[in-house]
């Protein structure tokens, strides 16, 4: 199983629904052990924790098989909630109160990518966030 770390930088961390850029950046190891890399930079209207959401999924999407992923992120948001996936699809993606949940088809797809990977994540500044945060001030 390969092993992958994604790294995701959000331009503006205050959680109200506001336009703001995300970066992700992939980061495999080649056969002779240097780093490969491939990023991607979008804008989206939401609030941070749906942008973050997005971000993740936009990144995992980008997987064509199942691998080891270390996802750096400073919003823990998205990691914290992993916890409720099993609950939420049982449920299909209902409250304990009989509501949909926030997002649910986003969640839904998060699932998908979080059971056929091993995922752990990893909350605070990381080696490409300062290089992100520039790319996004451009």
């Amino acid at each position: 199983m390969d092993n992958v770390d994604i790294y995701i930088e959000i331009s503006k961390m205050t959680p109200a629904p506001i336009h703001r850029k995300y970066m992700y950046l992939l980061e495999t190891k080649r056969k002779d052990g240097t780093p490969a890399t491939r990023e991607s930079l979008e804008e989206i209207d939401a609030t941070l924790h749906q942008t973050s959401l997005h971000a993740v999924n936009a990144a995992l999407s980008r997987m064509t098989r199942p691998c080891r992923i270390t996802i750096y992120m400073q919003d823990p948001y998205i990691g914290n909630m992993t916890r409720n996936l099993r609950k939420w699809e049982e449920n299909e993606y209902k409250t304990a109160k009989g509501t949909q949940i926030k997002d649910a088809e986003k969640w839904e797809t998060f699932s998908k990518y979080y059971t056929r990977h091993d995922i752990t994540f990893v909350v605070g500044e990381h080696s490409y966030s300062k290089w992100m945060q520039g790319e996004m001030r451009k």
